[in-house]
């Protein structure tokens, strides 16, 4: 019975921490490698972290969020492409972020795409849900029907 309740016990603590910190790379070639070998979709997002107000607000609302957390630890590989303006960023990660916002045909930030585990573009993912429910449902509808989702939520200040 010790066993049961030690399983449980490392169990629940695995959750909570999964729920804690999300582990965001900054690779898509490795992060493509691990969707594969985890069988799970890429959660790609281009962002400017310290000086684009979406971003800031997508992170407070949406990503941040427990809810958020949970969902993707079970079901995403997340890839940060940061563009900050105050933030030091070595000359190369500048060059190979560049070069995925060119590929991407980034013309804004935040812009998140979804691919599946082959790398493959499943589709785009609108940053202007309201909830992190309605978020994570956006990403559902694309991983499952693949193009761009538009929600019909207005842009939270």
């Amino acid at each position: 019975m010790k066993k049961v309740w030690g399983a449980m016990l490392l169990l629940a603590v695995m959750v909570t921490a999964g729920a804690a910190e999300l582990s965001w790379s900054t690779n898509l070639s490795r992060a493509v490698k691990q969707a594969a070998v985890e069988k799970k979709n890429v959660f790609l997002l281009f962002t400017g972290s310290d000086w684009c107000p979406y971003c800031i607000q997508l992170e407070k609302t949406i990503l941040s969020t427990d809810e958020f957390k949970k969902f993707a630890a079970a079901e995403l590989v997340l890839v940060k492409i940061d563009f900050p303006q105050e933030k030091h960023m070595l000359p190369i990660q500048r060059q190979a972020n560049e070069e995925l916002q060119a590929k991407f045909k980034v013309e804004g930030f935040p812009t998140i795409f979804l691919l599946d585990a082959q790398g493959k573009t499943l589709g785009q993912v609108d940053n202007e849900a309201a909830s992190p429910a309605a978020f994570i449902t956006a990403i559902r509808q694309v991983i499952g029907n693949p193009g761009p989702v538009k929600l019909s939520a207005e842009k939270q200040p």
